[in-house]
């Protein structure tokens, strides 16, 4: 889990790099918010991540806790009481508010004119790379928050079994990413850099950090 978080975060640094060698006079300011943005991120995903590892471990659950199998075999929500539950919803919330900056969303490309970024296969290859990264971080966040198998509840077997499960995952990302680039086009893009960072660094990270403290009560009855 950490690994695949770890590299996510590489990927837009990597993007937001590429993109600061642009020709257009407002690239500079666009590259220093992003590189804000991942800088401020970092507090919230690390009390995230730490949160559920920690959460995982202490409550048992089968596998080593820092791995995404772990959650994917067994829900957290299942182990966990009801200011657990609250816990892991307000963490949720915050992974989903993280999950554009994860994605490399909100760096976009500028088109048109001298101040071209990318063109033809180099800008074919920009936006598949994104559409990665977005399918990647949406299918971590379907593991850790919304696992679970409807196979299972039908009672299905073999095939049957497998092809049910995997749409039903495909379906769930699908949601995760439809919710996260809402949020982005409604909430966080709106934000001035100094604004975006004020937001995750200090009411994603106050979140995080409740989410935290409840589980530990949580842990604790």
């Amino acid at each position: 889990m950490l690994l695949v978080v770890f590299l996510l975060l590489l990927a837009s640094l990597a993007t937001v790099l590429a993109l600061s060698g642009g020709a257009s006079p407002r690239r500079g300011v666009e590259v220093g918010r992003e590189l804000t943005l991942l800088v401020a991120c970092a507090l919230p995903l690390a009390l995230v991540v730490a949160s559920l590892v920690w959460f995982a471990y202490r409550q048992g659950l089968p596998g080593a806790p820092f791995s995404l199998e772990t959650f994917a075999a067994k829900s957290v929500w299942s182990v966990a009481s009801w200011p657990g539950r609250i816990g892991l919803a307000a963490l949720g919330l915050v992974f989903l508010s993280l999950l554009p900056v994860l994605a490399g969303t909100t760096v976009r490309p500028i088109e048109g004119g001298q101040g071209d970024d990318f063109s033809g296969r180099a800008l074919l290859l920009f936006e598949v790379a994104r559409q990665y990264r977005t399918l990647a971080a949406c299918s971590v966040c379907v593991c850790l928050f919304l696992p679970g198998s409807l196979g299972l509840i039908l009672e299905l077997q073999a095939l049957t079994l497998f092809v049910v499960d995997f749409l039903f995952f495909w379906a769930k990302v699908f949601l995760v990413q439809m919710t996260a680039l809402s949020l982005e086009d409604a909430f966080v893009g709106r934000f001035r850099g100094d604004q975006a960072a004020s937001f995750y660094s200090l009411a994603a990270s106050g979140l995080a950090l409740a989410g935290l403290i409840l589980l530990f009560f949580d842990v604790r009855l």
